[in-house]
Order: structure tokens, then sequence, then C-alpha cells
């Protein structure tokens, strides 16, 4: 049931926000860059280019994109 809940949470929680208010509090040098761009058809949407300083860093920011998925 716990897992349930967790998996509901964070399905509707905005991961742009709870990457950037975790990563800032837990891993030095975090950064991110904001930016428009479009999809293949021509919708506008916000995209993020996040980076950290160290190498650990860089690998949890992109195995927290994969658990979102």
């Amino acid at each position: 049931m716990g897992i349930a809940v967790a998996i509901s949470i964070l399905f509707f929680a905005n991961y742009d926000h709870l990457r950037d208010k975790l990563a800032e509090k837990h891993l030095d040098g975090y950064s991110v860059y904001y930016y428009e761009d479009t999809d293949e058809y021509g919708r506008p949407y916000r995209a993020a280019d996040a980076s950290a300083n160290s190498f650990s860093g860089k690998v949890i920011l992109y195995l927290s994109q994969w658990v979102m998925i």
C-alpha cells in the first residue's frame, strides 16, 4: 500500500521542482539551466539542463531521470 501511495505522489509531482529542491540541498555544485524548446509537432515546452560538479552527482541526476520514467 505504501509503494502505491508513493508512486501516486511521484506521478503527480513536478519532477523538475523535486529534483531542484533535493539536489540544491544534497549535491555540491548543482546548477540547472531552463530553456524553451519545441517538440516534433512544433509545440513549445520548457526543457532543463541540470549538472553537478562531481561525477557521483552527475550519475545521481542521470539515474533519477530513469527512476521517474
